[in-house]
């Protein structure tokens, strides 16, 4: 917004003037309390700033961390998968031997190397 002063007029009062007379400027009170180390802290706007921005920066390394781990889990199953698959022929051996899925997840363990993870994911 640019306001243009006639000459003759001090740019202070016409300032003056509208900040009176309209809501360019006004106050207000607020009551900003957070939690801070679970106790409440009444806060000016640049600590409450401050600690939303640490809360912000938690949630997303929580966030990444639980994705990095669903990602790990998911890549070892992938990696249980690409054993199975090179040895296919033995895998069929080993499931169409056993009485039941008990024994033949316990073959699969054994011949292959497979974690308990692994084997679950290429029986079922």
């Amino acid at each position: 917004v640019v306001v243009e002063v006639r000459r003759g007029l001090s740019p202070a009062a016409v300032l003056s003037k509208l900040y009176s007379s309209t809501r360019l400027e006004g106050r207000f009170s607020i009551n900003m309390v957070s939690l801070v180390g679970g106790a409440p802290v009444c806060c000016g706007l640049k600590d409450m700033l401050r600690h939303y921005l640490q809360f912000r920066v938690g949630v997303v390394e929580r966030r990444a961390r639980h994705q990095l781990s669903k990602a790990t889990q998911r890549l070892h199953l992938l990696q249980g998968f690409m054993t199975a698959l090179g040895r296919m022929e033995e895998v069929v051996q080993i499931i169409r031997g056993a009485p039941d899925s008990a024994a033949a997840h316990q073959g699969l363990v054994a011949a292959l190397s497979l974690s308990s993870e692994q084997a679950d994911g290429v029986l079922g």
